[in-house]
This record gives structure tokens, sequence and C-alpha cells, in this order.
């Protein structure tokens, strides 16, 4: 229905008028590593083949074609996740209205949108918010096929599945959620034919097309973006950061802020088997299975949550449209009990409400609604270090620095070696500060940045070197000391 695509457009115009994100040097860290990646990939090299990563390859894909269009820019690349974003609210609409009804897919983009988090994720150059937008596209498509029997929506259902695994793995815990429900879906379907081998067939037929798409298309994915013969290198930081014994993050902790919609969506649960809609199990087996593959999980970064948060939504937003038939029903016809389990929803809905609407404002700001952008603060420690980076070096000059968005920023190019620096690979061994001198005796770089870490090794280095000065240093909007230094030549 047309409302599905009206309001993530909405949304889309709401965000772009009054986020603040377009006057934002850096959301995460990990937006400098996607975009300076998509830099490199423009630039002919592979992921997996010559540029390190630990992620899945199509984000870097995806925005290095949308960079050849409009060239490369931090904020078209935050436009593209936010399209990713009104994707998985017209899908999630979509999808509530299949299983519960046009008034509780209403609901599903309030509580959605207001979700710990959403929005940020929204705006940021991250491959969470995209895999869980294709991953909730798939459910879509196996709820349509619940609904009309048509097999090309399972090859649908594989074909995005497959893409939201490319974009971020973790959407990987759907796969066993699909493949059951099709087959109880199909036996449910097929009770009191007869047990032939012809019911065996039909029986395993949707799982099967589902499945079979799936592969197929991963394995083409895979031959066009991943160099096969390092592969590994997606899978073995992973394998490695499990092994340490310091833990980085909880998904417990990080859910507490979600509490509210968590406890509408064990109402919604409820509900929803009492009523039997048995398509709503699909998003309430996804948000549990979730939380339970990152339970053990290290690390646990602030955005892992929406893969439990996101699908909570819709039985979170059917729990609030029975409370609020159960508010409207006359009070004869209720107990005591249900009386005062009405009550503790209204004040559960009430609390999601007051305490979210803040956070959002809060976000948001004192930002004067405009589709232009205020640019950055020309007065902040990043635009002092920018400016500095220009008035030294030209475009395309070769840049050494544990935080790439400045050189995506400068237009400027990083080593091969270093487009990816974070806590895992430092962490599991994959990255040293002695790589950092390494290269920097190579390359002899004209600008080296340290910004993110201590890189004391590193400094120590260049504060030695007769032929690099320390041309400014200064907090950034991390709120750490950030130190540029110019190489001179001899």
């Amino acid at each position: 229905p047309w409302i599905h695509l009206f309001l993530p457009m909405v949304f889309v115009v709401f965000m772009v008028l009054f986020h603040p994100f377009r006057e934002t040097f850096q959301q995460d860290t990990d937006e400098g590593i996607n975009l300076i990646k998509a830099v490199l990939v423009m630039e002919g090299h592979q992921i997996t083949g010559d540029i390190a990563s630990d992620q899945p390859p199509l984000l870097s894909n995806l925005l290095a074609m949308v960079f050849e269009w409009t060239g490369v820019s931090v904020n078209v690349g935050r436009f593209v996740v936010l399209l990713f974003s009104a994707l998985l609210l017209g899908a999630a609409g979509m999808a509530t209205e299949i299983a519960w009804g046009r008034t509780t897919s209403m609901l599903v983009y309030l509580i959605m949108i207001l979700l710990p988090n959403y929005m940020l994720a929204s705006v940021s150059v991250m491959i969470g918010q995209p895999s869980i937008a294709l991953a909730m596209v798939a459910m879509l498509s196996v709820f349509l096929w619940h609904r009309d029997r048509n097999w090309p929506w399972l090859l649908l259902a594989g074909l995005f599945m497959s893409l939201s695994l490319f974009m971020k793995i973790f959407t990987a815990v759907l796969i066993p959620v699909f493949g059951i429900g099709l087959l109880v879906g199909q036996w449910m379907f097929l009770r009191g034919t007869a047990k032939g081998i012809s019911f065996w067939i039909q029986l395993f037929k949707p799982a099967f097309i589902f499945s079979l798409s799936l592969v197929v298309i991963s394995v083409a994915l895979a031959l066009v973006m991943v160099d096969l013969e390092n592969g590994m290198e997606l899978i073995l930081p992973h394998l490695e950061y499990r092994q340490l014994t310091s833990v980085t993050g909880s998904i417990t902790a990080d859910l507490k802020p979600a509490l509210f919609p968590i406890l509408l969506a064990a109402i919604g649960l409820g509900t929803t088997i009492e009523k039997q809609k048995w398509l709503g199990l699909y998003p309430a087996a996804w948000a549990i299975l979730a939380y339970l593959s990152l339970l053990n999980h290290n690390p646990v970064w602030w955005h892992h949550q929406l893969l439990v948060t996101v699908p909570a939504a819709m039985p979170a937003a059917f729990g609030v449209t029975s409370i609020l038939k159960w508010f409207q029903a006359p009070n004869q016809d209720q107990s005591w009990k249900q009386k005062v389990f009405v009550f503790c929803g209204i004040l559960i809905i009430g609390a999601f409400l007051n305490q979210q609407l803040r956070v959002a404002a809060n976000e948001l700001g004192n930002r004067a609604p405009s589709f232009r952008s205020y640019g950055l603060d020309p007065e902040s420690g990043d635009m002092r270090i920018l400016s500095k980076m220009n008035s030294l070096a030209q475009d395309g000059t070769l840049i050494v620095t544990d935080m790439p968005i400045f050189a995506v920023r400068a237009k400027m190019q990083v080593p091969l070696e270093l487009a990816w620096v974070s806590d895992k690979r430092f962490r599991t061994g994959f990255l040293s500060e002695q790589d950092f001198i390494n290269v920097i005796e190579r390359e002899k770089p004209v600008l080296v940045l340290i910004a993110r870490y201590p890189l004391s090794e590193v400094r120590a280095f260049l504060e030695s070197n007769p032929n690099y000065e320390e041309v400014i240093s200064t907090k950034i909007h991390t709120d750490r000391k950030a130190t540029l230094y110019h190489r001179i030549e001899p």
C-alpha cells in the first residue's frame, strides 16, 4: 500500500530537516573505515584482496558506485544509509500489516523510530542498519509467500537474505528462523494430505527454494566481490577476538534503555499466540535468537542492540494495539486482573514515550529545520586539523593516520594496509605500532595524523626523526588530543 512508501519518505525528509548529521564531523569511527574502503574500491582495489577487512564488501562496493556518480562525500554516504533505514521502515510496516493488521503497522513506525540509537544508526556510514534493512525485506518476502503461496517470493527472500549477509553477517540468525518457519507453515498447509512421497517433497519445497536461492546468490556475490584466496580474513579476526579474556560490551547492558519496548514486545508476543497470528512469531524468534547469539559475543558495540530491538518493535506495536483495545473495552467486561494489566500496560507505553521522546529531542538538538547543511564548525579541533592538512598538502597526498575520516574529508589517500585500523585488529595482533612505523619509513608520507590511539611508539619515532615536525595538537570530537606531523624534506 502507498502508505508504506509515503511514511518512510516522510522519515527521510524529517531527518534531513531536523537531524544535525550533516553538521557532525564523525558519528562513529567505523564511518571513516567504511568510507576509505569505498574510496580504495573506486581506485580498483578489492576487499580481502589488497584491502584488509573483517567485514563483508557489499557496502564498500555500493558506496564506490555511488561516489563514481556524486564524488566522494561523507554526507552522501550517510544519505545512502538513511535510504536503507527508510527501506527498513517500509518493509517492517508492510510485514506488520500482513501479520497483525493496519493499525499495528502504523504504530510500528513510531516505535521503531524511537528505539534507542535508531536515528543515529540511520545517518551513520555503518553496515548494521543496511544489513537489518535487507533482512527485513527478506522477511517481508517470506510473509508474502505465506499469504500468496507464490514461489517467486521465496527466491526474493533468498536474494535479500544473501545481500544482507554481504552487508554484515550478524543477520545469519534469521536463516534457521526462515527455514523452520517455512517447514512449519507448509506442514500446517498440507495437514490432512496423505503422507506419501509427494507430501514430503511438497513439505520441504519452500525451504529448499529459499535455501537454493540464498546459496546460489551468495556464491555469485563471493566470486564477484571477494578474493577467495584471502577470504578467511573476514572470519579470523572475529574468532581471535572471541578468545580474548577481556570482554568489550554486553548486549544485556546495552538493552536496558530498550526495556519498555521489550516489555511491550512480550505483551504483544503473548497476545500473538493467543490470537494465533502465527506470522508474528517470525520477528519474535528473530529478536530472541539475536539476543542469544550476542549474549556471549565479544565485542558488543552500541549498534548491535538494533539486531534485537528492530524485530522486537513489531510485536511491541501489537502489544500497544492490544493494550489500547482492552483500555477501550467496557469496564463491566473486564476482571480486576485485566484492569490491573491494562493499567500497567498504559504506564509502560507512557514511560516509553516519555523516555524516548526526551532522548530524540536531545539528539536532534536545536537545529533550525532546513534542507541545506549549516556546515561543520570551523572553530572545532577537527576543522582546525583539517584546515592545516589542506594547507600543507594537495588532494591525493598520502597520509598515515589511525582515523581515516580525516583522509576522506581532505580527499587524501591512505596506505592499503592502514585502511582498516580498529581495536579488534590491534588486540588480535593483526596490526601493531611497528606496522605504522614500517609504512612511514617505506612511504615517507607528507602527513602523519595520530588521533584515535596513543601510539606512543609511533609518536616517539616521529619526534626523534628530524624529517618530521609537529604542526598542530588539539582536542577533537572524541575528546582525545590529535597530533599532526608534517614531513620536512632534507
